[in-house]
């Protein structure tokens, strides 16, 4: 038990930096901030991938790695992937290049789809065929008291129907006369 206690100290005393792989990205001139910077190894018993982004300085920090060879590279929208550079945990600060993509179908080619997605305008109201939603029942949606004024709504149409239909039949028809032409005579 002591021993696990002196390894799990000395674990936590190591400083970050041997835990870890720092560095800049720029493109060139300047630093490029927003971009994401990928550690990618396959050294470890599954496939591991840590994701950060940069500072607005160009900065970079990615923290809590196992010990193995990573290959690093940035991304970033409207940039072609970067080069993959070989690195491990603890070692000099890398610098990175971002280059911007030579065209959109270049640069679309290493976009997440969901960043389409979130390009998508969405067509304002007036634009649908209606603008005003029509109601309709299904009891899951509507309230009893909702269900309730739909179903008397109802009953004041179908009693409309009738009325109409008596006052353009020309005539009433008298007790104990059916419709049939028999009873017609």
């Amino acid at each position: 038990m002591r021993a696990l206690f002196i390894v799990v100290a000395f674990a936590m005393a190591l400083p970050a930096s041997a835990q870890s792989i720092r560095g800049m990205v720029t493109n060139g001139r300047t630093a490029e901030a927003g971009v994401w910077v990928i550690a990618e190894t396959e050294d470890l018993p599954t496939k591991f991938a840590k994701i950060v982004v940069t500072d607005e300085r160009g900065r970079f920090l990615i923290p809590e790695l196992p010990k193995a060879t990573y290959r690093v590279w940035v991304r970033g929208y409207g940039l072609v992937d970067s080069k993959k550079v070989k690195a491990s945990p603890g070692k000099a600060p890398l610098r990175l290049k971002a280059s911007v993509a030579p065209n959109e179908g270049s640069a679309a080619q290493y976009y997440p789809s969901i960043y389409w997605y979130s390009m998508l305008g969405i067509p304002e109201k007036s634009e649908f065929r209606s603008a005003r939603p029509r109601a309709r029942w299904n009891g899951s949606t509507r309230s009893r008291a909702t269900a309730a004024s739909v179903a008397t709504r109802s009953a004041r149409r179908r009693r409309a129907r009738c009325r109409r239909r008596s006052a353009t039949s020309g005539r009433r028809r008298k007790p104990g006369r059916g419709a049939s032409p028999r009873g017609r005579r």
